[in-house]
């Protein structure tokens, strides 16, 4: 058994479905319920976002998409040609794609927010 392999698959996961997990709550949970309180909202969103739990999906999604490259570079053969331009490598990037894309748009998005969230 790989050892690294185990351990960058139990990260990639386990990092994913914690950032995945927070962003559905954030969505259909905490962003409603702050709505519905109007201005109160507002102020009681800024002081929930200090805490550590709303501000970890940024390490989660760092967390999933170095483990999921790690991943890939190592079932790729390195980035072999062959191996990607296949059935099974084609299918994984673009998964790959996509996820890098969901990392830079959560990394633009939510750091902005979370700095203006924080002044």
């Amino acid at each position: 058994m790989d050892t690294f392999m185990v351990i960058a698959r139990l990260l990639h996961i386990a990092a994913g479905t914690f950032w995945v997990g927070s962003g559905v709550f954030m969505l259909f949970f905490v962003m409603p319920t702050v709505r519905s309180m109007g201005r109160a909202g507002s102020h009681s969103l800024n002081v929930s976002t200090r805490s550590r739990p709303l501000r970890s999906p940024c390490d989660r999604q760092l967390v999933t998409t170095v483990a999921g490259a790690a991943l890939y570079y190592r079932v790729s053969d390195h980035f072999n040609a062959d191996w990607m331009s296949a059935t099974p490598g084609v299918v994984l990037t673009v998964a790959s794609v996509l996820g890098i894309t969901a990392f830079l748009h959560g990394a633009a998005v939510t750091g902005r927010h979370r700095t203006n969230w924080e002044n």
